[in-house]
């Protein structure tokens, strides 16, 4: 019996503990609607007090309390869109970025609903001591992959861009819009670095160790999808084993999704 007493007090002083630790969103206005943990990730469901919904997903508690209040602020200037209405928001805490990912349901452009072209979501990225989010996604126009970049200011200065490269995509493509190109260090930086580390970080085998997919891999990939652009995964999956490049299935997928966006096969 005093066994069980112990046990349970252990597990008071716990839960205690952890509650000590865990990020007070309350102050904020934020409400805690579900949490899970898959390993080291934890991920919250929240709700703010106007109801609107964001996901945080993050393994470090020092680093999500550091950015929290960059998730809280940019949630709001995101809710606070005209023309692009999102059927979900996520945030994903990594050790040296923040990055957030849109889906959207309606971007409205010319009295029409465009957000089929951008099936894979909008994705942004921050370092912990900058204010400002990057986006880097990519929209599909008459089989041409674009890639929609820069330093995001608002919703008034992403708007007249992608609806640029939507309307007049071969001629968006020819005024400078590049593929990713993971041998040009001098383009790519460090947001190269931050793609290697987020396939790194998302690669767990079964026994949930981090493995890094070779940059070389990572190229072949890249060069496949971009000469080919109109295969479907299963056709570039075929493609990659019969040169015989060695990765998993799910590398191929976090290749796709983090370089191109390609989250629907």
């Amino acid at each position: 019996m005093k066994r069980i007493i112990g046990s349970l007090a252990v597990g008071f002083l716990l839960a205690a503990c952890l509650s000590c630790h865990a990020y007070d969103w309350e102050k904020n206005g934020v409400k805690l609607l579900d949490r899970s943990e898959s390993g080291s990730k934890t991920s919250l469901t929240l709700k703010d007090e106007k109801n609107q919904v964001f996901k945080v997903t993050y393994q470090d508690q020092t680093m999500l309390e550091r950015v929290a209040p960059k998730v809280i602020k940019f949630k709001n200037e995101f809710y606070g869109w005209r023309r692009i209405k999102f059927s979900e928001i996520s945030f994903m805490v990594f050790d040296n970025f923040l990055e957030e990912i849109i889906i959207p349901r309606e971007i409205t452009h010319r009295d029409q609903n465009i957000a089929s072209a951008v099936p894979a979501g909008i994705t942004m990225l921050s370092e912990p001591n900058r204010e400002v989010m990057h986006y880097d996604f990519r929209i599909i126009k008459d089989n041409l992959f674009l890639r929609i970049e820069g330093d995001y200011l608002n919703e008034d200065e992403l708007m007249p861009k992608l609806s640029y490269a939507y309307d007049y995509p071969s001629l968006y493509l020819k005024r400078g819009e590049s593929p990713p190109d993971p041998n040009d260090k001098q383009s790519a930086g460090i947001d190269e670095k931050t793609r290697q580390a987020l396939i790194y970080f998302l690669n767990e085998d079964w026994y949930g160790r981090y493995k890094a997919v070779p940059p070389e891999t990572i190229k072949k990939v890249i060069e496949l999808r971009q000469n080919n652009p109109w295969l479907t995964k299963n056709q570039l999956w075929k493609a990659l084993k019969k040169e015989k490049v060695k990765l998993t299935k799910r590398e191929l997928e976090l290749i796709l999704i983090i370089y191109f966006n390609e989250f629907d096969f």
